[in-house]
């Protein structure tokens, strides 16, 4: 992927299961799972493919509590490309990253999903108003999962594109892009065009975090993992 990426001259993301072997305080051998992402682009080299790299901080305790464990920190996870300086995050992480990433000084902040409910109330509705109240500084892109399969759960399609602030700038909302995998497009400016509105509002998005179930689950059950 990081050659492809390299020879088309595009920044791409690339979530994949992560394993690491580690021991614990008394010499046993154990091995960690991680919903991990990486960043490959332009500037990735063979030795060297990924530009960042990140491991989903608050991992959905519903269904990856049986094998994932918390990644911790955003310092790997950040890269100045020529457009702006870019994050990254996943799925459930929304809930708790921003303010992780407070202070960075973030352009866009580029979001694979596997979303789980409905992607109309949620991102055509409600997270854009939650962005909005929190006054998101920097663009988030999201893509979540689609299929052609039949689906016995609601939660593929509804791609989207906020702005600062959480404006809407594309998605796939609509009928035609149901059931079927597609491609959001959208221009925005870069990130010394963009516009300013200042800082997340940390005590509104504190709150936000904090009314959220399973935020907290990783930190009351550190033992666990």
């Amino acid at each position: 992927m990081a050659a492809l990426a390299r020879e088309l001259r595009v920044y791409v993301t690339v979530p994949y299961l992560e394993k690491e072997h580690d021991r614990t305080p008394n010499g046993l051998q154990i091995t960690r799972f991680y919903n991990s992402v990486a960043l490959v682009g332009p500037e990735s080299t063979k030795d060297n493919p990924a530009l960042a790299h990140y491991r989903k901080n608050c991992p959905w305790p519903h269904p990856e509590k049986s094998w994932a464990s918390p990644g911790a920190g955003v310092q790997e996870s950040t890269y100045d490309t020529p457009y702006g300086k870019v994050g990254l995050a996943v799925c459930f992480d929304i809930h708790s990253i921003l303010a992780k990433y407070d202070g960075h000084n973030l352009w866009a902040l580029l979001y694979p999903i596997a979303w789980v409910g409905d992607t109309d109330r949620w991102f055509a509705s409600e997270l854009p108003d939650r962005l909005q109240h929190v006054n998101c500084p920097h663009y988030i892109l999201g893509a979540n999962w689609a299929t052609t399969a039949p689906q016995t759960w609601e939660g593929a399609g509804g791609s989207t594109a906020y702005g600062p602030g959480g404006t809407v700038l594309a998605h796939a909302m609509e009928p035609r892009f149901r059931g079927c995998a597609t491609t959001v497009i959208v221009d925005i400016p870069t990130q010394h065009s963009m516009a300013c509105l200042g800082s997340l509002d940390l005590h509104r998005y504190s709150q936000w975090t904090a009314e959220q179930p399973g935020t907290n689950y990783w930190e009351e059950n550190y033992d666990k993992w």
